[in-house]
Formats: structure tokens, sequence, C-alpha cells
């Protein structure tokens, strides 16, 4: 029923045995073997876009890995030209993270770039939601002149209270952010 393919990897011989294999598993055991699947595409060091179609097959496990993994596959994604996969992917990643971390910060702002292209409303909700995630000053200044043209065009007035939180920032910090940010 399973025979190995070119770099080892076991494929279905037949489509026909591959669903009925699926019929027969509960939720629980399929969850299972796409963890499994992932894991072990990961260590043998497979394309992340391989490893993430495992991992979006299921819900969070938050393990150290995922997160990078999904990340690098929406990069791949991006590189190919698929930007929804990609934000899909990174929506995906966004389960893995805990919640008011840098890493969530980092993680809603490449969403953001991706999402950009096809929907300002979203990439802005998601640029105003990781600036007070992001470690330094300088992260958050970077991230508000790199995303200023996405925000003012779908929330003006969201932006502009980002803005002024972040010089704000500055000032109590001086040269700390804004002209480092500014070319």
């Amino acid at each position: 029923m399973v025979r190995r393919q070119v770099g080892g990897v076991p494929r279905f011989v037949h489509p026909v045995a591959r669903e009925a294999v699926l019929r027969a598993l509960d939720a629980a055991d399929e969850e299972g073997l796409h963890v499994a699947a992932a894991k072990a595409l990961h260590r043998a060091g497979r394309p992340a876009e391989e490893v993430a179609a495992h991992l979006l097959a299921v819900p969070s496990f938050q393990d150290v890995w995922v997160v990078d993994s999904l990340r690098d596959a929406a990069r791949a994604a991006v590189r190919r030209g698929a930007r929804d996969q990609a934000a899909r992917v990174l929506r995906r990643a966004l389960f893995d993270t805990p919640v008011q971390t840098a890493q969530r910060g980092e993680l809603l702002v490449e969403l953001a770039e991706v999402e950009s292209a096809a929907t300002f409303v979203a990439a802005t909700r998601h640029l105003l939601e990781a600036l007070p995630l992001l470690r330094s000053a300088t992260a958050r200044a970077t991230t508000l002149v790199r995303a200023a043209t996405t925000c003012l065009r779908a929330a003006p007035d969201e932006f502009a209270g980002a803005a002024r939180a972040v010089l704000a920032d500055d000032v109590l910090h001086p040269g700390t952010a804004v002209t480092q940010a500014v070319p």
C-alpha cells in the first residue's frame, strides 16, 4: 500500500488506498499523524513549505521550532508570489506564539507586510497591534516608518495615535527611535 519515493518519502501506491486509511482515522489519530509528519520532515531538513502543510492541518501545539518553520514557509511562499498562502501560514503561526511577546509583534509585522498588497485594513490592524509588543523604541519607530503608507490609507486616525506614542517615546529617550529609523 505504501512505497518509498525519491528522497525516501513514503507515499501511498494508489489514491484509493490513501483515502481508505484516512477515512478509518478519527480526528485525534489524524492530528497525531500530521504532527509526527511535521516533526519528521523538520528533522530531515525538508523544505519549510512541506512541514507547514502538516502544521496547517493541526491546532496549535506551541513547540519551539514551529513558528520558525512557519515563518520560513511564509517567506518561501512570498518568494514564489503566493502572498495569500504566506498570510495563511503566518496567521497559523500566531496560534503558536504567546500573546504579549516581542516574537508575536515581529510576526504581526511580517503578516502586515504580506497583507498590505491585498488589504490595507487588516495590515493596519496587525501593525497597530504589533507596535506596543516590539522590544525597542527603534524597532517601533522603524515599523512605523515602514508602515506609514499602508496605515495612512486604511486608518489615518489610528496611525496618527500610534505615531504620537512612538514620538513621545523618542522625546523621553532622545535619539533612540525616530532619528535612527528615518533614512
